[in-house]
């Protein structure tokens, strides 16, 4: 009976993972296809890595890349919290995908740099990242704190510097 409760359980977190990156991928593909780039895919280490690093950055209530999981990824974070407790995991992820896209309002596509000072760029130029093929997405949350982390891992990883200007395009 406790083999059977387990195998559920492992079928429910598969069932969920699995809509929660097949939606986030579709959000990347609409942007990347926006910004004259493939595709990606989805990539299941990336998933259970980026669950990973949402566990350990809801866990320790902070987002520094500091997850052992990202190592030669790359990394968007971001968490959203709310008086009612965690938001709802896909709620956070949509939430999180869009504040990172958002930064494309800041973006010089001539120099590859941010328009104005202060500004982050880094989020947006990951998403569209041109030699970017894969991507893997996870959420964890906070209950104490009312947080809702998510981690996207990003391979092969985006953002070298000198190398913005031949990976992030503008909208076609």
């Amino acid at each position: 009976m406790k083999i059977l409760f387990i195998l559920c359980s492992l079928v429910v977190l598969s069932g969920a993972q699995y809509g929660l990156n097949k939606d986030m991928l579709a959000q990347h593909n609409n942007a990347r296809v926006k910004h004259q780039v493939g595709v990606l895919s989805i990539g299941n280490p990336l998933v259970a890595n980026a669950t990973e690093c949402a566990k350990y950055y809801a866990k320790n209530n902070k987002i520094d890349h500091s997850c052992s999981g990202n190592k030669g990824y790359g990394e968007n974070l971001a968490w959203y919290m709310s008086s009612n407790g965690p938001p709802k995991q896909q709620d956070a992820a949509n939430k999180a995908f869009s504040g990172w896209y958002n930064e494309v309002e800041f973006y010089d596509y001539n120099t590859g740099k941010t328009k104005v000072q202060g500004k982050a760029i880094g989020h947006f130029t990951q998403v569209v990242w041109k030699s970017s093929q894969q991507v893997g997405c996870g959420t964890a949350e906070n209950a104490g704190e009312k947080k809702t982390f998510t981690c996207c891992l990003y391979s092969p990883p985006g953002n070298y510097e000198g190398e913005y200007t031949k990976n992030v395009f503008p909208i076609k």
